[in-house]
């Protein structure tokens, strides 16, 4: 599994790719699943925005814990 610093420079990199503004303050937060017993399984996902405090400019990514493949991505010009 990756850790939250691996997954915001994912997200980072994606973000710089799209030509789109990645500012601080990041809020990472990681989704585990849990199986049909309750018990945590070992993947998850990263969810990761950007400009985190603020209306407007924001990149968001879904990232897979596991791998580090971007799952999904937007962005909020205004």
């Amino acid at each position: 599994m990756i850790d939250e610093q691996t997954a915001v420079e994912i997200a980072r990199a994606e973000a710089q790719s799209m030509g789109w503004a990645f500012g601080e303050p990041v809020e990472a937060v990681l989704r585990q699943r849990r199986s049909w017993f309750g018990k945590l399984e070992n993947r998850g996902r990263w969810n990761i925005r950007a400009n985190a405090m603020a209306r407007g400019t924001c990149a968001w990514f879904v990232i897979d814990a596991v791998d580090g493949r971007v799952l999904e991505k937007g962005y909020v010009p205004r």
